[in-house]
């Protein structure tokens, strides 16, 4: 334990927690731990959520925000959101100012505003910014071109020719904090002496107690992400097709909800298109209790990411309710979660996908040890967290 707090960090994010998805549920379960290691002040892009405003007061944490203008990943207004950062950071005498998740424009923005300064900067990456995880090259520039190839989104497509020029130089020149053992290694691997500041076990979750003698199952498979092609909502669909030609009252619960509307809208049209309306509950975007009991009634995971994640909460709180997962074969769940109840499918064979998720409903042994004793033993401690993200933060301003 640190006796003495000797370092006022701001953290800047957008505090929306149905935007701010697995970054912001991160800081917000370590926050109450990290104000034992570090001074810290809020600052926000765009309003605050209540649920946000309730943990700042209870702890007593000054909240700053600033108007957040953006259209898709193109943010409109990231000098001015970096200039009131550079004010807010100087006003409080900010030690350390950390970017929780790696918005590329806000990014760019917030560096060249501070570098000038004595305040420092980090920014944590939970992804490989202008790649893949999957892709394998090795190569940035050859990976980049072959996301962009693949790429369906106009938007993105557009945001890569204008913002990939960069990459290289910001990268060696920001401070970079990772949590996730994929990004490290792919990370080093494109940008070799890349000084990366790691902060493990990176995430937690509270691993729950409740009795299997209870549960009365009302879904046979879940599935929680937000949802966008690359974390496999068509895969899912593909899957479920492929299911009910065995027995067509599987029910299936879909957690979450969409980052772009076509997306959605295709989903849906799929899903009637298929006739799987009775198969498939759409619940939405759910927190806490609601989401957790939702969870615990299904009897499987399934979690068809493709390129979409280079760590999983959903799948580590899948875990910790002692679930059986099937997902595919890629980096990020081989590098995190390499254990036999996390059962990986080679990349888009949505047949032995369906297949192994029957088999596993058929021999109905629905809770596993292994899963919630991997969780229990490696990332059951908010604590833990906090403290490594201090550790990183305190070399950052002692450098």
């Amino acid at each position: 334990m640190y006796l003495v707090i000797d370092i006022k960090v701001l953290l800047v994010s957008n505090f929306r927690i149905e935007e701010g998805r697995g970054p912001l549920f991160r800081i917000l379960n370590m926050l109450p731990y990290l104000i034992k290691y570090c001074d810290v002040v809020l600052f926000s892009f765009g309003e605050i959520d209540p649920e946000v405003y309730k943990i700042a007061d209870f702890y007593n944490i000054k909240k700053n925000k600033t108007a957040y203008m953006n259209r898709g990943w193109f943010v409109l207004n990231g000098n001015q959101i970096a200039g009131d950062i550079k004010k807010i950071a100087i006003k409080e005498k900010i030690d350390l100012v950390v970017l929780t998740w790696e918005i590329w424009d806000i990014a760019v923005s917030i560096y060249e505003s501070l570098r000038n300064t004595n305040i420092k900067y980090i920014v944590t990456m939970h992804s490989i910014p202008f790649a893949t995880a999957l892709i394998k090259t090795g190569n940035f520039t050859f990976d980049c071109l072959k996301k962009f190839l693949l790429e369906k989104n106009l938007m993105i497509k557009k945001y890569m020719l204008l913002r990939n020029y960069q990459a290289k130089k910001y990268i060696y020149s920001f401070n970079i904090l990772t949590m996730t053992k994929t990004v490290e290694k792919k990370m080093l691997k494109y940008f070799p002496g890349l000084n990366l500041n790691l902060s493990y076990p990176g995430y937690a979750i509270e691993v729950p107690d409740f009795s299997l003698n209870t549960i009365d199952y009302k879904y046979d498979c879940i599935y929680m992400a937000k949802f966008e092609y690359g974390k496999g909502i068509f895969e899912f669909i593909k899957i479920v097709k492929n299911m009910i030609k065995f027995n067509d009252k599987l029910k299936f619960a879909v957690v979450g909800s969409f980052t772009f509307d076509k997306e959605k809208n295709k989903f849906y049209k799929m899903i009637k298109k298929n006739n799987l309306q009775k198969n498939i509950d759409c619940l939405g975007w759910l927190e806490g209790k609601e989401k957790y009991d939702i969870l615990l009634k299904s009897k499987i995971f399934i979690y068809p990411s493709f390129i979409g994640d280079t760590f999983s909460q959903c799948l580590l709180e899948a875990l910790a309710y002692g679930k059986k997962v099937v997902c595919y074969d890629v980096p990020f769940a081989r590098d995190n979660f390499d254990i036999s109840s996390v059962i990986k499918i080679p990349v888009f064979d949505t047949k032995k996908f369906a297949l192994t998720t029957l088999k596993l409903l058929n021999d109905k042994n629905y809770f596993s040890v292994e899963s919630y004793h991997f969780v229990k033993k490696n990332f059951n401690s908010w604590n833990d967290v906090a403290k490594a993200e201090y550790e990183c933060y305190r070399k950052v301003v002692d450098s």
